[in-house]
């Protein structure tokens, strides 16, 4: 069995490659934390800018759950432009696929 600090840091590494996938996106900011203690879950939060016409944390959060393969994150703080990712069902790979889906859809957006 995996234990808690083996299990941190591969969640630690999941989210670390998460984030560098995310950098560089116009109007997003990416922040990662919780990767300080074993105690704590990792997690990815990328705040975007919002518009009068849109609220694209929400968006977003809806494209993912509808694409291909379908992703869930926590929707909690749109209605702040935050969306929030944690590796806790992630499988080794899946993080470049998470970035990835993220980036086409954010830069595909007018």
């Amino acid at each position: 069995a995996e234990g808690d600090a083996a299990r941190h840091q591969r969640w630690s590494a999941m989210m670390e490659t998460l984030a560098d996938g995310l950098q560089g996106i116009p109007g997003a900011k990416v922040t990662l934390d919780g990767i300080a203690s074993a105690e704590e879950v990792p997690v990815v939060t990328l705040t975007l800018e919002r518009s009068p016409r849109r609220q694209p944390a929400l968006d977003l959060v809806i494209a993912l759950q509808n694409g291909s393969p379908p992703i869930q994150v926590d929707p909690l703080l749109c209605d702040r432009g935050i969306v929030t990712f944690n590796p806790v069902c992630l499988q080794q790979g899946e993080a470049e696929i998470v970035a990835a889906s993220v980036r086409g859809l954010l830069l595909a957006q007018p």
